[in-house]
């Protein structure tokens, strides 16, 4: 199998009902910035996913919906102009893509940890981190002792 037709699989295979419940940040690069130019793969902004999970109650029912869904945040020090032409020119959007899907579910704890650093909030329940150690970790000390 080639390494095109073994990602083209994984995309195929991609559920976004294999990531972990939470919050996540994946970073959207400028990479078509000359070479000559210090800015050079600059981070323009973030697409950000939450992931939630429906609960299942003592009867066996359930309670709420499993989704993912997405949003695009721009970094205010590059502006909300450079985050259109980037969309407009990339076609990223706030839809949930294959890749996505797979970037997260294969390194969560990454991608938590940049929602948490982006936020300041709390990778697994979205609560305002205020502890030093728990902004360091990305997660709060209850989400920790889970």
């Amino acid at each position: 199998m080639s390494v095109v037709e073994e990602i083209e699989a994984q995309l195929a295979a991609a559920k976004w009902q294999d990531v972990p419940a939470g919050w996540y940040a994946i970073p959207l690069v400028e990479d078509d910035l000359d070479d000559d130019d210090p800015n050079f793969c600059r981070v323009i902004g973030h697409k950000l996913f939450e992931r939630k999970t429906g609960t299942v109650m003592k009867n066996g029912r359930r309670r709420g919906k499993d989704y993912i869904k997405s949003s695009l945040v721009y970094d205010a020090q590059i502006g909300e102009d450079a985050m259109r032409a980037y969309v407009q020119r990339t076609g990223e959007t706030r839809s949930v893509t294959a890749w996505d899907v797979i970037a997260i579910r294969d390194a969560p704890e990454v991608w938590g940890k940049v929602f948490a650093d982006l936020t300041g909030r709390c990778c697994a329940c979205n609560k305002v981190l205020t502890d030093p150690e728990s902004k360091v970790a990305g997660m709060g000390p209850d989400c920790r002792g889970r």
